[in-house]
Formats: structure tokens, sequence, C-alpha cells
């Protein structure tokens, strides 16, 4: 069966490519965007590491899903790690707002591997009423251009906030949208900081001679001689000089060091923008929390807005229910699960019994152990 035989003619949509700067709209005409290119993206420390912290712990998270799709998700394919192609999966759809996994299937039409391709690869194509849709692939290598149906490819895509009318609603939109004069705001403050520290060597000091017009042998000297007295042995003793000269020190404009705290500001915006707890990013934000507790609940939260659209498009396309258990990422020492189940099995009337709670604890891999059934007629 051929599922684009009624296909009038179709419309090309971004594909949301990492380093694409511009796309063609429906009328024809070029639209330019100013998305952050992702490539320069990650050159910020800031942005690198927010992208590796939430990659890395929705890639450490378990799926929650039938035995039938349970190793197709663990090991997608025998090139990499199930982690490590998780984490680049995800890390693309932080930075470019859209993801792609390709489903390759094998005989009986069952499912051989998941092939990863990037957004730059991918081009999306919608019928002319926008009711079918298939995605060509170009691998870049021997295979060459390839046509996929919409059920199998799995397009993960953030926020989605344009019309319609031209198919973009169909692509994502990464947060580095949001942080286009944020970044150069911070880049501009980086450089300021590299300038001033490596200008900090030059001279601090100015001497200043009044009414007098020398030359340069006698700027020379006059110099010389001043470091003569002021370094080495000397160093550090009262400096002394007679009325024909006037000595300023060189000091950083108020001004300017406050546009260096410029910096902060746009950590901030970094963490906003991506919607995490900015003490993620820097641990000394953490002290004006309450608890730690708090903010690991507060950047559990976060998550979600990530790990729902990756639960979706596998639901939809596996035909199955598929969930991720954030556990793993969020209460690695399983304190906060501990701490809610002696909640629980506390007081007059435990909402679980002790049998329960080990259970779960079992369950959930805090300690390794069999429960002990009591024997028949004993306690």
């Amino acid at each position: 069966m051929n599922p684009f035989r009624n296909f009038k003619r179709d419309r090309y949509i971004n594909s949301g490519g990492n380093t694409a700067t511009v796309s063609v709209g429906s009328n024809g005409t070029i639209v330019t965007s100013n998305y952050v290119n992702a490539e320069a993206a990650l050159k910020n420390s800031d942005i690198f590491a927010v992208v590796t912290k939430i990659a890395g712990d929705i890639a450490s998270c378990d799926f929650q899903v039938s035995k039938q799709f349970k190793k197709i998700l663990l090991s997608p394919n025998g090139l990499i790690s199930g982690f490590n192609f998780w984490q680049s999966v995800i890390s693309q759809l932080l930075l470019a707002g859209n993801a792609y996994v390709i489903i390759v299937r094998g005989k009986n039409n069952a499912i051989g591997h998941l092939e990863y391709a990037s957004p730059a690869q991918v081009q999306i194509n919608l019928s002319d009423d926008s009711q079918r849709m298939y995605y060509t692939v170009n691998w870049n290598d021997n295979r060459g251009a390839q046509v996929y149906a919409w059920y199998d490819v799995l397009h993960f895509r953030l926020m989605s906030p344009w019309a319609n009318d031209s198919g973009d609603y169909l692509t994502g939109v990464s947060p580095l949208y949001s942080l286009q004069h944020d970044l150069q705001i911070q880049e501009q403050s980086k450089q300021l900081t590299l300038s001033t520290l490596k200008n900090a060597i030059n001279p601090s000091s100015v001497i200043t001679l009044p009414e007098a017009q020398v030359d340069k042998k006698a700027k020379d000297s006059v110099r010389d001689s001043f470091i003569e007295q002021n370094s080495g042995e000397n160093g550090g003793k009262v400096v002394v000089l007679d009325q024909s000269a006037k000595l300023d020190k060189i000091v950083i404009d108020t001004d300017v060091a406050n546009f260096l705290s410029n910096y902060d500001f746009s950590q901030a915006q970094i963490t906003k923008a991506f919607g995490i707890p900015q003490s993620i990013l820097d641990d000394k934000k953490g002290d004006q929390q309450s608890n730690i507790g708090e903010i690991m609940n507060f950047y559990a939260s976060s998550l979600m807005q990530y790990v729902k659209p990756i639960e979706s498009e596998l639901t939809l396309k596996l035909k199955t229910e598929v969930t991720l258990n954030i556990a793993n990422a969020v209460d690695l020492t399983h304190q906060n699960l501990i701490t809610n189940i002696v909640a629980l099995g506390a007081g007059r009337t435990p909402v679980l019994a002790a049998t329960q709670a080990q259970q779960i604890l079992i369950d959930n891999g805090v300690f390794n152990m069999k429960i002990q059934e009591p024997a028949e007629g004993g306690m």
C-alpha cells in the first residue's frame, strides 16, 4: 500500500535544523530567523552545563513500557549504549527544539532498531490539504535520500507556537530562541572581563609633569627612575616625588565594574529559558533556598516539560503507553523516597504496612533483600 498515493502536491516544512538560519515560507519567500546556532551555543559554558544536566538526567530515566518494547528502548541500536543514544537525542531536542529518530523495521514489519537523524538531514513534507505527512531523510551515505511515513518517525518537539497556515506548527522551538539578546550581553561581558584581565599587567600608575613638555628621552628617564625606586628591594616602600611630578593611580570605572555583573544576570536568564532553578547551575544560589528537597522537587517538575513530549510521541508511534520514571534523575540517594515512606508508615493508623514499605524500597533498589513470609502457625 502506498500511503502517499492521494497526495496532490507537497509543502516543505522547516525541520528546525540546528545549522539553519533561514527557511522557505509557504509562498516561496525567504523567512530569516534569529535562532542561536547550536554549535556556537555549546561554546557557552552555562548552556553546555544546562544541556548536559537535563539530557543526562532524562537519559538515565527508566522506561516503563510493555516487555515487547522494553528491549528496543533500552538498546536502540548496536552502535552505542542506550544512555548515550537518548542523551544525544535529548541534547538535540534542547538545542534545536526538534529531534528525529527513525524506526527501522525488519521482517514482518517488526521494529528492528532505532536510528538517530539530525534535523539538518530531515525534510518534512505535508500534503496540500494538511492531512498527510511524511519525512525525507538524507542519510549522507550510500542509502541516499529515503522517504518514511509519519508513523515510522519519532519526531520529538518542544513548544510549537506557530500558526498552522504554513505548517510550521509541526515543528518545535528551542529555548535558545529566547536567548538571542541575553547571550549577546553575556558574550560582551565576557569579552570585557577578558580584556580587563589581559590589560591588568599594563601600567596602573601615571606620572604627570605639570607645565612641562619633555621629549621621549626625558619621559623614559623619569619612568625608569620611578621603577628603580619602587621595585625590587624598594618594593612597597613610601613613594617620594618632588614638586615637579604628580602620581595618579588608574582604576576601573565603577560603571564598567557594574557591567561585569551582567554575567550573573545572563546566567539567570539561561536557566529561566530552560525552565530549571538557577541553583542547579550554580550551587551558591542554593543557599537562598529553604532546603535541598524543595530545589529538587522544583527541578523534577521542571523536567516534565521535556519528559512529556518524549512520552507522548513514543506512546503515539508505538501504540502502547510509555512513561519515564524520573526518580533516578532527581533522587539518586532515594532520600525523598525514604522520607515519604517513613511518613506514610508512621502514626497510629499508617497508610503503609511494614511489609508494603519494605517492598517499595526493594522495588526501587534502595536495598536488596527478600521479605520473609511468616511461618504457618507463627506470629
